[in-house]
């Protein structure tokens, strides 16, 4: 990358750890006490745009690894694509501002950096397939906790709303 390159990359990591950090104190303040730090953080949402602020900063002072970054970008693509296809139009509990940067900005941007950054090492079928058992370790989680607290995260996984 040129020089300008990084810094509009280094601009726009800020931006991200920003916006990330704006909609997450949106939501847990707009909560109030109705806030359940348990059920927040089992958002697959919540937690793949958590990594990749966190992806963002670590970039704005070190080189992040690639398996860092790819599993921050899997995790905030599967966000975005299972947002956009199965959740809009849905009450997820957030609205406007938030919804937007955690669904949809912060997906296409951590996207597009891998595209338009490529990585350094080459991904292999096996570090993608080890990507996605994140995932489906959240969704076996969720699972399991689901019917313990009475709550689930996404319509879609709740089995008493034929999820």
């Amino acid at each position: 990358m040129t020089p300008a390159q990084l810094r509009a990359s280094a601009v726009v990591r800020i931006a991200v750890v920003a916006l990330v950090v704006a909609a997450e104190t949106y939501l847990v303040t707009s909560l109030g006490d109705a806030f359940s730090p348990a059920n927040h953080y089992s958002y697959f949402t919540v937690l793949s745009n958590l990594l990749g602020a966190v992806v963002c900063a670590w970039a704005l002072v070190a080189p992040v690894p690639d398996v860092v970054r790819g599993a921050a970008v899997t995790f905030l693509g599967l966000t975005g694509i299972v947002y956009n296809t199965m959740l809009r139009g849905v009450d997820v509990q957030t609205e406007g501002f938030p919804n937007t940067v955690l669904h949809v900005v912060v997906p296409i941007r951590m996207v597009a950096d891998w595209l338009l950054d490529p990585p350094r090492t080459r991904t292999t079928p096996r570090r993608v397939v080890a990507w996605m058992l994140v995932p489906l370790a959240y969704l076996a989680y969720t699972l399991v906790r689901g019917p313990i607290v009475d709550w689930y995260p996404y319509p879609f996984l709740d089995p008493r709303d034929g999820g």
